[in-house]
């Protein structure tokens, strides 16, 4: 079994989050039915793989299924 940390004391960006999970080794179809059972049906995520600064990252992009959906606070 595997764990992680995560120390969001200061916040943190939900697609970062995501993103670091994949990155770490997470499966993608694991992570978006998380995702799912939380928000059924209101968003797609995407994977890609990105350089920043010469460093290599996935990056997670969240995109709303609906452009008339539910707004969070």
């Amino acid at each position: 079994m595997r764990a992680a940390w995560v120390d969001a004391s200061a916040g943190i960006a939900g697609d970062m989050l995501l993103a670091a999970l994949v990155d770490g080794g997470a499966a993608l179809g694991t992570v978006r039915a998380a995702v799912e059972a939380v928000v059924p049906g209101e968003v797609r995520l995407d994977r890609t793989q990105v350089t920043r600064a010469g460093m290599r990252a996935t990056r997670i992009h969240v995109t709303p299924s609906d452009d008339d959906h539910a707004h969070r606070t």
